[in-house]
């Protein structure tokens, strides 16, 4: 078997495990705003448990469709096949460790530290970029967070453990 090809499988595996650990998450989601109101006092309003239904139920189709396309993809043999190690691969895997320990720390320091640490995580090892970049994306990107679920969608996010 080319090396190329056993890439390609490598990477396979790698976004089926990916797939699979984002459709865990996203059911969590859902089970989670289902225990929540999803309309308010007047039908114009939603309640607290639409917008993170509406997200998990996109996000598991999202996963579920990645499943879809990694199991029904097959490896196409290269001509130019390598070494067979391949840095893309070691990327995606730094990547999904950091996914699980941002899942698994979350309760310990909170929704936004999670996230903090996994963009920054992110940004530096994996993306490679500056340290100035990866902590203004950082900042910038729980900020937002921040005021998009507890100040525009009065969803309170624990920012420190409960």
């Amino acid at each position: 078997m080319p090396a190329s090809t056993e890439v390609q499988r490598q990477h396979r595996y790698v976004r089926l495990g990916f797939a699979f650990l984002l459709s865990c998450w996203a059911v969590s989601v859902i089970v989670e705003a289902t225990s929540m109101p999803t309309s308010a006092a007047t039908p114009a309003d939603v309640g607290p448990g639409f917008m993170p239904l509406v997200l998990g139920l996109l996000l598991l189709g999202m996963a579920l469709a990645e499943i879809a396309l990694a199991l029904v993809r097959r490896p196409v043999a290269d001509a130019g096949a390598g070494d067979g190690s391949s840095p893309t691969n070691t990327k995606q895997l730094l990547y999904l460790v950091a996914v699980v320990i941002s899942a698994v720390i979350t309760y310990a320091i909170g929704v936004l530290a999670a996230v903090a640490a996994l963009v920054l995580w992110s940004m530096k090892v994996v993306e490679e970029r500056t340290w100035a970049r990866s902590l203004l994306v950082t900042a910038v990107l729980v900020t937002l967070l921040y005021l998009l679920f507890d100040t525009l969608l009065n969803v309170r996010i624990p920012l420190l453990p409960s």
